[in-house]
């Protein structure tokens, strides 16, 4: 009963503490699914297909599946490298094309049943079918703590903070 008190407790707490909602009161979705399969000890390749709905739920915003290969160089340092195809709504409602590339680094130490990560994830994304309207820089940095419940459970929380490289107005910080 502990256990499961101190999860409500902590979820709750993360509720509490989670920023409003800016801009227009509009209800969105980002959900995920994916599976992962370890070739060998140190190779992980990875699918993850995501969705993301907008409108209050409504309309289907973003298809975006991805594909990713992961290397663990150290015991407590993952290097990794993916493609995301992304068939997302523009401005005018018409549907668009994105290809995001990514390489990144996660770093990690563990004290028991508590982790600690952080991800450093260089990304590109060129626009258009085939590629050809030109691309958007991104560097994205995310902090991931977790607990591990049992062997079969484990919690977690992120934050995550985007910085666009070369924007026209500047670089900029945005959250998420």
């Amino acid at each position: 009963m502990g256990r499961f008190a101190l999860s409500v407790a902590c979820i709750l707490l993360a509720s509490a503490l989670a920023p409003g909602a800016r801009g227009e009161a509009d209800g969105q979705l980002w959900a995920s699914a994916g599976l992962s399969y370890d070739v060998s000890k140190r190779f992980e390749l990875a699918f993850d297909q995501h969705l993301r709905f907008a409108d209050d739920f409504s309309e289907l915003d973003r298809v975006m599946p991805e594909l990713s290969l992961g290397y663990r160089a150290l015991a407590w340092l993952k290097l990794g490298a993916g493609y995301r195809f992304s068939r997302q709504r523009n401005n005018d409602e018409e549907w668009v094309f994105r290809h995001r590339l990514h390489v990144e680094a996660r770093p990690s130490v563990r004290w028991g049943a508590f982790g600690a990560e952080y991800r450093l994830r260089f990304q590109e994304q060129l626009r258009g079918i085939d590629a050809s309207e030109g691309g958007r820089h991104t560097l994205r940095q995310r902090i991931k703590l977790r607990y591990g419940w049992s062997s079969d459970f484990t919690s977690y929380a992120a934050g995550e903070a985007f910085l666009a490289l070369g924007a026209e107005d500047g670089t900029r910080l945005t959250e998420s």
